[in-house]
């Protein structure tokens, strides 16, 4: 539940990372740190105008006018989480899925398919706040330990960076928190 509280943070700070993916988190004793501040910004509003270059995991309202909302960062969250779940994330939602099923050779939970899809919304209103993501990766979560094809003991299984992109999953090497 890591992703989803930073998020949390940053709102209530009024703050926009605007340069959030896979390499600008870091993990020190299993603790979550959001890394490279340089294009943060201030929100005075519900939306403003960025200009920077346009990257993959930016979210629509972003590659199409340079606006950046409040859900900004959990549209790049959702591309973070793609990105270490199947290996790359410029695909929509449920392109990640069906690569998913390919990759695992299974189903992903419901759960974590409405978790994807949700942080990878094309409209950001429809995007979940950070209470709402912190509810369904704690069900998706949930979900992934008790799915034998997810779990740590698949032939297969989610790295442990993918476990602990919410928080405290238990795998073969880390602990349940």
């Amino acid at each position: 539940e890591q992703i989803p509280m930073v998020l949390k943070v940053l709102q209530e700070s009024n703050v926009a990372h605007c340069d959030l993916k896979a390499g600008n988190i870091g993990y020190v004793s299993e603790t979550l740190k959001l890394l490279d501040f340089g294009l943060a910004a201030p929100f005075e509003h519900n939306f403003f105008h960025f200009h920077l270059p346009v990257q993959p995991h930016h979210p629509p309202e972003f590659r199409r006018a340079q606006i950046v909302t409040r859900t900004t960062d959990t549209y790049s969250a959702g591309k973070i989480l793609e990105q270490l779940v199947i290996g790359e994330y410029n695909l929509p939602a449920s392109a990640a899925i069906e690569k998913m099923k390919q990759v695992y050779a299974a189903v992903p939970p419901k759960s974590f398919q409405h978790l994807l899809r949700s942080m990878l919304k094309q409209q950001p209103f429809r995007r979940p706040n950070p209470a709402q993501l912190l509810e369904l990766a704690h069900e998706a979560l949930q979900d992934l330990r008790h799915n034998e094809y997810f779990s740590s003991l698949a032939k297969v299984p989610l790295t442990d960076a993918t476990i602990h992109f919410f928080g405290g999953a238990s795998s073969s090497s880390s602990s349940s928190s």
